[in-house]
């Protein structure tokens, strides 16, 4: 079927000739079914470098004109191609007569030019930016949206972007996905099984929810199906107290930062970064109410990672911490860090990270594992595993939990006591002051 046949481009189509059928090389590689069956001259199979193939109606639109509607014209010179559904998710049968079904409306004055605007809005690209409204509307937090937007842009938008969300096929899709396990595809360069299974996890969703929405047929065939997730190795990074003693020496010897005390907090509080990142301050309760146990200082926000309200005890220690905070928020004459109410007015502190563990010799460790080392120190210290869950803001998996009440004042225990044993280990809170003409203010 190469490029100097014009006649291999009309043939009886019939299921085994699709599945043979290659991408020829042209910009718009079509064989059009020439079989007494075809829907009109213009049905036949689209073929993509990628592979894919989709089943399209080529047509002239025409539509109806007059009070009575009785006479016709050509809307325009223009021949339209619509896609009617990919090859992998539509029987050969199944899209004649759908072709056939579009044909008779076009001649009956129906014009198929709006549908197929609407078509276009079921493209990948323009789908994600409605799918990711409903899930922030869910109550999904910001970091998990951005991270289904980088991953979904990254991998799919690229290869996807301009089809129907149909067009992604499970074939293409698995040599997408272990390519990521391998590390082939992965943008760090890195075998990331975690990264393939979170993609795998998004795609699934956005069909589902493209299902609800009627943006796709109802029982379509997903993508992701029969793909088994790759098997994740969990990571059991903890500091060793000669690492923690060499991370708070690269702490004390870093120049002023926000990344200072984001990191001094995630080691007392055992949050999530973008918990901390995202405090306001209107979040950040210091005083203690008189004879009311179920109100020391703490944080409270009121959306978490887990879609749950936070109430996070604050030890002394932190307290001191934001005390200082909120000293240079008022000392601070730039309106650009007064603004917004934020604690940390900064998107991000992983340049600061990954220069203040590079000096402490911790390259493989990330911020996140120091909320799994604040739940190690917390079941050193004694707690059980209930109130260590309860005190990190675990989510709640079973009755048991539901109904196990853990007052907050023995999370302040739990905490208070934890601040201590880091104070004992690598002193007290590090508080710098911004140098003038200097390094970055907070």
């Amino acid at each position: 079927m190469g490029k100097g046949n014009p006649q291999a481009h009309h043939l009886p189509l019939t299921t085994g000739r699709i599945e043979a059928m290659r991408w020829d090389g042209r910009a718009r590689d079509i064989r059009y079914d020439s079989s007494p069956k075809a829907p009109g001259s213009g049905f036949g199979v689209r073929i993509y470098e990628s592979g894919r193939k989709s089943y399209v109606l080529q047509y002239r639109a025409r539509k109806r004109v007059g009070a009575s509607g009785a006479v016709t014209k050509a809307l325009r010179n223009k021949v339209h191609l619509k896609v009617l559904g990919n090859v992998d998710a539509m029987s050969l049968s199944e899209a004649r007569e759908k072709g056939l079904k579009m044909l008779q409306d076009v001649w009956e004055g129906n014009d198929p030019t709006e549908e197929l605007k609407e078509e276009e809005a079921k493209t990948l690209s323009q789908f994600l930016p409605q799918y990711l409204s409903i899930k922030k509307k869910e109550g999904l937090a910001e970091k998990s949206l951005y991270d289904i937007e980088r991953r979904v842009r990254n991998y799919l938008i690229p290869r996807y972007g301009d089809g129907p969300l149909t067009d992604i096929t499970r074939s293409d899709f698995h040599d997408i996905f272990l390519g990521i396990v391998s590390g082939d595809l992965s943008i760090s360069g890195e075998p990331s099984p975690v990264e393939a299974n979170r993609l795998h996890a998004h795609l699934s969703n956005i069909f589902k929810v493209a299902e609800i929405k009627e943006v796709i047929p109802e029982g379509t065939s997903y993508p992701t199906t029969l793909i088994k997730k790759a098997k994740e190795r969990p990571r059991k990074l903890y500091l060793s107290d000669p690492q923690l003693k060499g991370l708070y020496r690269a702490l004390s010897d870093a120049p002023q930062s926000h990344a200072l005390y984001v990191i001094q907090l995630l080691c007392h509080q055992g949050m999530r970064k973008a918990e901390v990142l995202g405090l306001k301050w209107s979040d950040v309760h210091l005083d203690r109410v008189a004879g009311r146990e179920c109100e020391p200082p703490h944080l409270f926000v009121g959306t978490t990672k887990n879609g749950d309200k936070m109430f996070s005890v604050l030890s002394p220690q932190a307290i001191t911490i934001f005390e200082h905070l909120k000293s240079q928020r008022v000392t601070d004459s730039r309106k650009k860090y007064l603004s917004g109410g934020e604690v940390f007015p900064v998107g991000d502190i992983r340049r600061q990270w990954n220069s203040i563990r590079a000096v402490a010799g911790l390259k493989e460790f990330t911020l996140h594992d120091l909320r799994h080392c604040v739940g190690t120190w917390l079941g050193r210290l004694g707690n059980t595993e209930l109130v260590i869950s309860r005190t990190l803001n675990h989510r709640i998996t079973s009755v048991t939990e539901q109904y196990s009440l853990i007052p907050n004042q023995q999370k302040e225990t739990a905490l208070t006591e934890l601040a201590d044993w880091l104070e004992e280990t690598v002193g007290p809170p590090i508080l710098k002051h911004p140098i003038k003409g200097g390094q970055e203010p907070i």
